[in-house]
């Protein structure tokens, strides 16, 4: 065997051994995606009682090295039929992308305010039972992470011309989704993916946006979806910069469908 063979084969043995490793979280998929197209990556190193534990972030940087807006972004988990875990991606704006898994994240906060309090010179008793804890955290609850990158290629969308001042009642609606990462589905992902390049919805000039409900600027609308549980969607008037009056609100239905026949109940 020669000798580029035999390093194809250790290369080989590597990457299956790496994905075995229970301790190991491996994402795997394409590495290039064209604007608006979406792309699946499975992920492999997390066991079911990971879930709850694991955050999923998903981070772009344009050509101009700025960061990209994460509402342009989404990158949605979900468990398959078969159990296995999988990501739905789609971005409408060009550039290089970060997916990234982490389990038991919190760890990294605990560890920095140790090392921050042994810097300080707290109290040797105090930082002995602090650094006890820490020691009993990462044994009951191991940090473990791993990512991947891909680049977004295709031209970004023009941004919109400002719209002239509305007359009173223009028929003009906001949908605004607020969704938390650990309710989201298959079917949440391709009716997101539906309603971001509706036809129906840019030829009414209704706006469509989704907000995670960890962003600051979902707090509002979290307030709006009190005691709504799982996904929450809203429906308001369109001023001519911001949402007006509240028509509807409460959790978004399954399909697509549905979702635009509400819409047009609402004045849509």
């Amino acid at each position: 065997m020669s000798r580029a063979s035999l390093l194809s084969a250790a290369l080989l043995l590597c990457a299956v051994c790496a994905a075995a490793d229970p301790q190991q979280i491996v994402i795997t998929g394409p590495a290039k995606v064209s604007t608006n197209g979406y792309a699946f990556f499975s992920v492999v190193g997390l066991a079911s009682d990971d879930l709850q534990k694991t955050q999923v972030s998903c981070t772009g940087v344009g050509a101009d090295g700025k960061t990209i807006p994460s509402d342009t972004t989404t990158c949605i988990p979900f468990t398959g039929w078969g159990g296995g875990h999988t990501l739905f991606f789609v971005a409408q704006s060009s550039g290089r992308y970060t997916i990234a898994i982490t389990v038991n994240g919190w760890r990294g906060s605990l560890d920095r305010a140790v090392d921050d309090a042994v810097s300080a010179g707290i109290d040797a008793e105090l930082l002995g039972q602090l650094q006890s804890v820490q020691a009993r955290a990462a044994q009951s609850y191991p940090y473990r992470n791993g990512s991947t990158t891909l680049e977004v290629v295709g031209a970004n969308p023009p941004p919109p011309p400002p719209p002239p001042p509305p007359p009173p009642e223009t028929g003009q609606r906001w949908l605004i989704l607020v969704r938390e990462s650990q309710d989201d589905s298959a079917s949440l992902a391709w009716q997101i993916m539906q309603l971001r390049q509706s036809e129906y919805l840019i030829s009414k000039g209704h706006l469509f946006r989704v907000l995670d409900d960890d962003l600051p600027s979902a707090e509002p609308w979290l307030a709006e979806l009190s005691g709504v549980s799982g996904p929450g969607l809203v429906i308001a008037e369109r001023l001519v910069s911001s949402a007006g009056q509240v028509l509807w609100k409460g959790p978004i239905p399954k399909t697509y469908n549905e979702t635009i026949e509400l819409l047009k109940r609402h004045g849509g």
